[in-house]
């Protein structure tokens, strides 16, 4: 019984790993556009053309940072929503509501 539930939950784990790197996050803010997927590889990039400039390349930098913790952001709670579904799905009813989504 044990054996067949861990083996259930690993096809699910993958599943997920699955689920996750097929849900894209297109994060747009202040004219920077980032998309990635829900475990975080970052697919593109885009930035204020005028900040294509050697002159500029710190505030570039530092406002990329910014711009991409903020996406990543967003990806942890897509992955975190979806981690929580399964393990609602997964759980006797009324159990899985605890862990809420």
């Amino acid at each position: 019984m044990f054996g067949d539930l861990m083996g259930n939950m690993q096809q699910k784990q993958e599943e997920l790993q699955n689920k996750l790197k097929q849900t894209i996050i297109n994060y747009k803010e202040e004219g920077y556009s980032i998309e990635l997927n829900a475990l975080k590889e970052i697919k593109n990039i885009d930035f204020p053309e005028e900040l294509v400039n050697l002159e500029r390349k710190e505030e570039l930098i530092d406002m990329l940072l910014v711009h991409l913790n903020r996406a990543m952001a967003k990806a942890d709670e897509k992955a975190n929503s979806e981690s929580s579904n399964l393990l609602n799905d997964m759980l006797p009813g009324g159990i899985g509501g605890l862990f809420g989504s």
